[in-house]
This record gives C-alpha cells, structure tokens and sequence, in this order.
C-alpha cells in the first residue's frame, strides 16, 4: 500500500517562512507519533492473538495431564498459579476447567461424533458449538426483551443437542420466570454425576455472548431431561 501524503493543515496561510516552518515540523511530530501509535496497535493485537492461542493451548494440556493421573492423585482443585496437583480438594468446587476447555475446542455446531466418550469437556465442546451453529442468535439485538428470547432459544438448543449426545439435560430448575433458569443449564455425565454451568453472560449489553462457569458437582446426581428446541425446530 503506497504511503498517504502527509497533511499540513493552514501551513500554507501563514506568511512568515519561519514560522511555516516550524509550524510544518510540529506536523510532522504529530505525524511521526500517529504512525507510531498504529504500528504499536497492530504489535498489540497480534500479541493479543499469541497469547490467546497460547491459554487456549495451555488450558487443554491442563486438562490431558489433569487426566492422566492415577484417580488417587487427581484433584479438582484448579492448578493455575503454581498450585500443585494432588490433595483433597472437593470435587463439587471445579471440573478442573474441562468445560471452558471445551468450549475452545468446539466445532461448527453442537454434534458431535458418534462415540465420543461423554465427559465436562464434551458438554463445552457442545455449548459453544451451538452458538456457532446458530450465529443469528448471537447478533446484537434491538432491546432486551429480544435479547431474552434470543438467550431461551439457545439454552434450550443447547439442551436439546446435549440430550442427542446422551447426556441428560435440563434448565436449573423449574420456573421460567427465575434467573437461574434463563443463564444455568444441569447436564449428567453419566457414571460420574451431575454438572451446574451458567452458559450465557449477564453483562448489560444487547448482544448474547457464551461462557462455561462451573457452578457445581454432584456425584452420582441425576438429571431429568428437558426437551429443548431442535434444529428444526423454530425459535418461539
């Protein structure tokens, strides 16, 4: 891209050639610091790009090694820190970051292939892959009752593509009325028990966005499952 000439605003009125010139020179600051601004914008975004790769990449080999310990010595305790692996940390306190780690890996849409071992990574790897399966739902709405309909019809794909996986899913709890059931889902695993996620951000704004936050485990728990929306199914 051939470089845009330099602008000198008014220089061209003043009268005094000494002055044009030093009037000139500050221009010319001004747009040395301007061009330096935009090449340490562009440094910081592919900065910003690397090190979110690199979490992300992190994150899952967190998981793997997390994984390949003997049981005795797993431990739901996040690790991040320096935090050593290994104690008695409840294991209704974390999933180990298995959902947030499947949300990074997830695909197009929420299916996933027939007999992948269920597991807190997969139910990430399907509520994100909702969201881009449904893209529409995710653009920026006109007011917050649109936004609300827009967050029920998700909740309830997300549903709905998790039961298809074999999980059992549903709304946390029973009133449609109430928050947990707009932003939590519970999700059973099954032979390990039951999982709590808010999967939709509270944030202010207009727009939907996806999240994994652990809320809890309980072993052996079961999940009646909702129906939820299928794909072809229209958004109410």
């Amino acid at each position: 891209m051939a470089d845009v000439p330099r602008q000198y605003p008014h220089v061209s009125e003043i009268t005094d050639p000494k002055a044009a010139r030093s009037i000139r020179l500050l221009w010319d600051a001004v747009s040395a610091m301007q061009d330096r601004a935009t090449a340490l914008e562009a440094t910081a975004a592919d900065h910003t790009s690397t090190l979110t790769t690199i979490q992300s990449d992190l994150a899952a080999t967190t998981i793997l090694a997390q994984n390949a310990q003997p049981a005795a010595a797993k431990t739901t305790a996040p690790i991040a820190g320096g935090a050593p692996v290994g104690g008695d940390t409840p294991p209704s306190k974390s999933d180990n970051g298995q959902g947030e780690t499947g949300c990074t890996q997830a695909g197009p849409t929420g299916h996933i292939t027939a007999g992948t071992p269920l597991s807190a990574t997969v139910i990430g790897q399907i509520v994100c892959g909702v969201a881009n399966e449904f893209p529409d739902l995710f653009a920026p709405q006109p007011d917050q009752a649109t936004l609300d309909a827009a967050r029920a019809c998700y909740i309830n794909r997300v549903i709905w593509h998790l039961n298809l996986a074999g999980f059992s899913a549903s709304h946390y709890g029973t009133d449609p009325t109430s928050a947990q059931y707009q932003f939590l889902i519970l999700v059973t695993v099954p032979g390990e028990g039951q999982y709590a996620y808010r999967i939709s951000n509270y944030d202010p704004t207009l727009q939907l966005e996806t999240t994994m936050v652990f809320g809890g485990f309980t072993p052996g728990g079961q999940t009646t499952p909702d129906g939820g929306l299928a794909d072809g199914a229209p958004c109410p």
